[in-house]
């Protein structure tokens, strides 16, 4: 897959019968298998799943006048799929569209076994918001979580999506139904695993980036000091 631009996957999800999705962005036109998604500005987001023998079954991609990076997805065992991530400016996914308030807002889309769009959330913000970390339970509802300069709302959009709780930043206390999401075990150790991967790949990048400096005979900065 991809084109003559940089094409960045960001993350992937497997199904039990083997098939996976990916997620990630195409700064330019890109081929998928037979399928070629083209852009009409900034880099979009992408969305494609490919069976158990590598062949490729759908792609989908975000549109709009902004841009938009699918930065992770979890599956379901539906064959549904959910995609966490950011963007700015007016973007669609399928029917769905989405407006940022701030510099960059965070979005979360659940995709049905067949690309087609289920629905699209929004977490909307002040500066910047971004959902990347996302991981799925057995009855179908999932946990993002991600980042946010200056203030994030979790609107009520978000809270009606089906599975996703409303949790405003100013909440006092955690929701009676998030906890109850996280009170089996397997589903803490299931985020506490990609929770895990997301820190080694974090500190990889880190440790590659001193290596890097080293190199040169350029200092590494203070805050990565800790990353060796």
């Amino acid at each position: 897959a991809g084109g003559e631009d940089n094409d960045v996957p960001q993350g992937v999800a497997g199904f039990a019968d083997g098939s996976c999705v990916v997620t990630g962005q195409c700064m330019g036109p890109a081929t998928f298998g037979t399928e070629t998604v083209t852009l009409t500005g900034l880099p979009q987001a992408f969305v494609a799943k490919y069976e158990a023998d590598g062949t490729q079954a759908w792609v989908r991609q975000s549109t709009g006048d902004g841009l938009a990076t699918g930065r992770g997805v979890a599956s379901l065992a539906s064959g549904d799929c959910v995609v966490a991530g950011n963007f700015r400016g007016t973007e669609s996914f399928g029917s769905e569209t989405l407006t940022a308030t701030g510099l960059r807002d965070g979005f979360v889309v659940r995709y049905a076994a067949d690309g087609t769009v289920a629905w699209a959330a929004q977490i909307e913000g002040s500066d910047v918001v971004s959902a990347g970390c996302i991981s799925s339970f057995a009855n179908g509802s999932c946990i993002v979580a991600g980042h946010c300069d200056g203030s994030a709302t979790f609107d009520a959009h978000f809270g009606d999506a089906p599975g996703m709780v409303p949790f405003p930043l100013g909440a006092s206390e955690v929701p009676a139904e998030l906890l109850s999401l996280l009170a089996a075990p397997d589903r803490l150790v299931a985020v506490q695993r990609e929770l895990r991967a997301r820190a080694l790949a974090n500190h990889d990048i880190a440790h590659r980036l001193i290596t890097l400096l080293e190199h040169v005979g350029a200092p590494a900065p203070e805050a990565l000091a800790d990353r060796r």
